[in-house]
């Protein structure tokens, strides 16, 4: 069982990372890989993180 569903909004927690303490949306997972989740919303194109690189979030505010 994964540690991330999909949909779920997650927290970037890489601190080497460019996207770090960005919430996006998990788009995808591949069991087996390094990298298994697809973050999206964050990027046009795929971000793969690993598990140990990201922490549930909350749900982004939306402006109105």
């Amino acid at each position: 069982m994964s540690k991330f569903a999909l949909q779920d909004n997650v927290r970037i927690t890489s601190p080497n990372c460019r996207y770090f303490d960005r919430v996006g949306t998990v788009a995808a997972v591949v069991e087996g890989q390094d990298h298994p989740f697809h973050v999206s919303g964050l990027e046009p194109w795929a971000l793969w993180f690993g598990a140990n690189e990201l922490v549930l979030a909350e749900r982004p505010e939306v402006a109105a």
